[in-house]
C-alpha cells in the first residue's frame, strides 16, 4: 500500500457521492419517463461504484485485521 492510496480512495468516494447527489436532484426536474429511467440507471451505477470504493478503502485501511490463523479459521466481522 502506498501513502497516497487512502486519500485517493477517500477523494473518489467524495466524487461518487457528489455524482449521486447531483443526479438525484436532477431526477425530479425531468419530464419524460425515458429520461427518468435512464438517469435512475446512472444513479444505480454510481451507487455501485461507491460501494466498491468503500470496500476497497476498508481493505487498504485494515490489512492488519485480516490475518488468518492455520489453527483458528473463524474471523470476526469488521
Amino acid at each position: 500500500m502506498t501513502d497516497g492510496q487512502i486519500p485517493a480512495y477517500e477523494e473518489a468516494l467524495a466524487v461518487e457521492k457528489k455524482s449521486i447527489d447531483f443526479y438525484s436532484e436532477q431526477l425530479s426536474s425531468l419530464e419524460f419517463e425515458a429520461e427518468k429511467k435512464a438517469l435512475s440507471q446512472i444513479i444505480s451505477e454510481e451507487k455501485r461504484h461507491y460501494a466498491i470504493l468503500e470496500e476497497m478503502l476498508k481493505l487498504v485501511t485494515r490489512p492488519h485485521r485480516w490475518v488468518e490463523s492455520a489453527e483458528f479459521g473463524v474471523r470476526e466481522e469488521y
